[in-house]
């Protein structure tokens, strides 16, 4: 028994022996697994940094150069239609069909809109019926009034009947065709006021028809600065809605009645709107831009970028590498921008292929 259980024992010591060897050797593997692929991974990304400095970003550059040939005060401006007008019936009665939207484009001459018609007829047809038996007793006593058989008084009481016959039936048949509502002129729908099956009277507003082939900017001119500004002052306009896209004109229309409010006088600029991109309302920056006052650093648009700090910034040639450089701007001037601050005379700003790039990486300019 004793012998059995010495035995029993060196067996369970050979047993853990052999199982702290596979455990031990398992670790061993995994170790060398673990290390083989942080290797592969170093190897990996050496690679990569080497490939990414070896890239370099061909691009277009400016370099920085102060001008006084040009400056733009700056005025918020908003765009208003050329023409606007309020369409109405003239007649009472109640909308049976309404046949355009707002937004919808109109020809002139176009049906907008029609009442029911049932009892204008019925008042038109009345007073055919009216004109109609005016008209043969006139005739009828024509003849005994001619030949002398019919008193003066009577002849004249006849001749009034008949006018007001013919009047009663003009203004029915003109309710009638006042029953249609058609656009004065090509435009578009810029508001809808009633339904079908509205009760409407003379002068209510069903629609608001503009014109927008030409449109105004009006903005707002302090009066200590009206007198600098002339008609036929160039202008730059930069309207945000429609991506920073700029428009040149000029001043066509300059006012000389202020606001006792705000001090402030208007002035217009008309613009050719013909693929109607602008839209009544909407806000735009305009520059009115002047010659020899002071000197101005102008990038173009398209090569200013913010950053998720809300910062203003360029790309900068600096020998060859990339550079950001944080920028603060002012006004618009033509197709560009017043930097009014970050830049110095001779830098090389990136103004094509500034989206390509990134801090520190190699650039070649074209």
């Amino acid at each position: 028994m004793k012998r059995r259980t010495l035995f029993v024992a060196y067996l369970c010591s050979i047993l853990q022996k052999i199982l702290k060897m596979i455990i031990m050797s398992k670790k061993e593997l995994n170790l060398l697994i673990a290390i083989l692929l942080a290797g592969s991974f170093f190897v990996g990304c050496s690679k990569f940094e080497s490939k990414n400095e070896e890239r370099v970003i061909l691009v277009k550059t400016m370099t920085v150069s102060p001008s006084n040939n040009i400056v733009g005060n700056s005025y918020v401006g908003l765009v208003e239609e050329e023409l606007s007008t309020s369409l109405s019936f003239q007649s009472i009665g109640n909308i049976e069909n309404i046949y355009v939207g707002e937004g919808q484009r109109v020809s002139k001459g176009q049906l907008l809109a029609t009442l029911n018609k049932a009892n204008l007829k019925s008042t038109h047809d009345m007073a055919l019926s009216t004109l109609k038996r005016a008209k043969d007793g006139y005739e009828r006593l024509k003849l005994l009034h001619d030949n002398g058989s019919l008193p003066e008084i009577k002849w004249v009481e006849i001749q009034t009947s008949l006018q007001q016959a013919i009047s009663s039936e003009e203004i029915a048949r003109k309710g009638l065709q006042n029953a249609e509502l058609r656009a004065p002129y090509s435009g578009i729908i810029s508001k809808k006021n009633a339904e079908v099956g509205s009760n409407v009277i003379m002068g209510m507003s069903v629609f608001t028809l503009v014109k927008t082939d030409n449109v105004k900017i009006k903005i707002s001119i302090p009066e200590k600065e009206i007198s600098k500004i002339k008609i036929g002052d160039p202008v730059s306009i930069n309207v945000s809605a429609l991506g920073n896209k700029v428009f040149n004109a000029k001043i066509t229309e300059k006012g000389v009645a202020g606001d006792m409010l705000s001090h402030t006088y208007d002035a217009r600029i008309k613009i050719n709107n013909s693929n109607n991109e602008l839209l009544p309302g909407m806000v735009c920056n305009v520059s009115i831009l002047k010659e020899g006052e002071t000197q101005n650093i102008v990038l173009p648009n398209s090569c200013i970028q913010i950053d998720n700090n809300d910062n203003k910034f360029v790309w900068i040639d600096k020998n060859g590498v990339a550079e950001k450089r944080i920028i603060s701007t002012g006004g618009f001037v033509g197709d560009g921008v017043i930097v009014a601050g970050g830049l110095s005379e001779g830098d090389k700003v990136i103004i094509e292929g500034n989206s390509k790039v990134s801090q520190g990486m190699k650039i070649s300019v074209k």
